[in-house]
Parts: structure tokens; C-alpha cells; sequence
């Protein structure tokens, strides 16, 4: 009898914690559609691979990725959804479509964090990797940072962009190491530019190795950044000028696409310690 007894306890353990599985399931699919509905964009995280453009699926590209499990999703919520809000709403629903996300993904045979798309069927869309190789981020940094990464690429080729101005902020003597290359950051992926080696890059006006591959990847970098961290990049901007020239040059860039953004909250606390476009 004690055994049927406890037979009978661990199938409604288990029913239980079915029942409670499907219900977070609905819970966290709830979250993104929220999310969907109020960008106007698609976060997609199963057979990604529809959504890459033809030419990614082919060599020497040859992306293949390591899908999501579900899991996942409900704790890579939060970090995308702090990301977006800080953007005038109507600057996502022009510049985005779609979020895929993944655990991991691999281009030309090399671990990616991020990356984006401006080449139909799927146009304006960045693709995330929810794993870092990164051992100073934690995951809700590493998504939040990503989001604000990628985007900034997208934004750079929809808007104009202040380029000489960037370029004059910078030291006279100064190039972007792999600016000549096709793909800058792939390079300076290759030879772990990403990973902080240079003791203080800030005297140069970088905020990183990684940010001096190319412009891209400085303005990157700084998006990032300044999304992130505004109580650092403002003690930043005291001490070198050549980052606070950025910063205000990226100020107006943002500002120029929406103006609304001098309303939200960021670029407020940026405003009220004297960094303005």
C-alpha cells in the first residue's frame, strides 16, 4: 500500500510541475509579445536560420548557431527589454524588425556575441548570442551592451553620420588598425582585441582595444557604453577630452534621428552635467 501511496505522490509531483512548466512557458511568451506589440518588430529564437540572409549560410560565412532552449528566454527578458525602452519607441519601430536570438553563434568558424543584418529577406535586424565569452560580463550586461552595440551599426547606415567630426575628435596621428580589412571586427575578434589588453585606453579617447579596429567599432563601443554605464562615462569625460568630444558628437547623432530623445531619461542625466548635443 505505501508504495502505491508513494507512486501516486511522485505523478502528482511531476503533473504538478508540468502544469507549472506550461504556465511559465505562457508567462515568459506572454513577456516578448508584449514587447512585439510595442516595437511593431519580431523576436524570433527557433530556425533562425530562415531568417539569415542566403549569402550567410554560405562559405566562408557558413553561420550556424546553437539554438535557445526555452529556458532561456525568461532570463534574457529583462535585458532586452530595458535595452529597447530606452529609445524613443518610434526609433525602433523604424529601424528594427527583428531580434533572433540564440545560445551561441559561429561566422567564418569564429564565436560571435552579436551581429546585424541590413541584406533582405530580413533587413534592419540584429541577432544575438545569450552566451559570453566575456568573463567581466554577466548575461544581463552582455545582452543589454549587445542590443545597443548592434543597433548603433544599423542607425549608422540609416541616418548620416558625423564622420569627419569623429575622425577630427580623434588623435592626429591616429588610424583605425583594421579599417582597410573587409570586416574589422572579425579581425581584431581574431587577435583578441576584444578582450581589454591596453592598460588605459581612455587617455587616446578609446573605450577600448576592440573600439580602435575601425570607426564602427569605436562608435559601437561608446553606444554600448553610454547606454549602460552614464555615471562612468560622465566621470570619463572629466578627466579626457578627446571622450567627452565623442560623446557630445554621439549625442547629436542620436538627437538628430529623434529629438525625443533629449526627453528620456539618459540623455537628461547627460544634459544635466553639461553634455549636450
Amino acid at each position: 500500500m505505501r508504495g502505491w501511496i508513494a507512486i501516486f505522490f511522485v505523478f502528482l509531483f511531476f503533473t504538478g510541475c508540468s502544469a507549472q512548466s506550461k504556465t511559465d512557458d505562457k508567462g515568459t511568451k506572454s513577456l516578448y509579445l508584449e514587447l512585439e506589440k510595442k516595437y511593431g518588430i519580431s523576436i524570433v529564437f527557433e530556425q533562425l536560420e530562415k531568417k539569415f540572409p542566403a549569402y550567410w549560410l554560405e562559405p566562408p560565412i557558413s553561420v550556424t548557431y546553437e539554438p535557445l532552449v526555452f529556458q532561456d528566454l525568461s532570463e534574457i527578458h529583462k535585458p532586452i527589454k530595458d535595452a529597447l525602452s530606452q529609445y524613443p519607441s518610434n526609433v525602433i519601430k523604424k529601424n528594427l524588425r527583428y531580434i533572433g536570438l540564440a545560445k551561441k553563434l559561429y561566422f567564418y568558424g569564429t564565436f560571435y556575441g552579436a551581429t546585424y543584418t541590413q541584406t533582405d529577406p530580413d533587413r534592419n535586424s540584429i541577432f544575438l548570442s545569450k552566451d559570453s565569452d566575456s568573463v567581466n560580463l554577466n548575461s544581463y550586461e552582455y545582452i543589454f551592451d549587445s542590443i545597443h552595440h548592434e543597433f548603433s551599426s544599423i542607425l549608422m547606415k540609416r541616418y548620416p553620420f558625423p564622420e569627419a567630426e569623429w575622425r577630427k575628435a580623434n588623435i592626429k596621428t591616429f588610424r583605425y588598425k583594421y579599417e582597410d580589412q573587409k570586416i574589422p571586427g572579425l579581425e581584431a575578434m581574431k587577435n583578441q582585441e576584444h578582450l581589454q589588453k591596453e592598460e588605459s585606453p581612455f587617455v587616446r579617447g578609446f573605450m577600448s582595444d576592440y573600439g580602435m579596429s575601425s570607426l564602427e567599432e569605436d562608435v559601437n563601443v561608446f553606444s554600448g557604453v553610454l547606454f549602460a554605464y552614464p555615471d562612468w562615462m560622465i566621470d570619463l569625460a572629466s578627466k579626457h577630452a578627446i571622450i567627452r568630444k565623442k560623446i557630445v558628437i554621439w549625442l547629436k547623432f542620436y538627437t538628430s534621428i529623434d529629438p525625443a530623445f533629449n526627453n528620456t531619461p539618459l540623455f537628461k542625466k547627460y544634459a544635466s552635467k553639461g553634455l549636450k548635443p
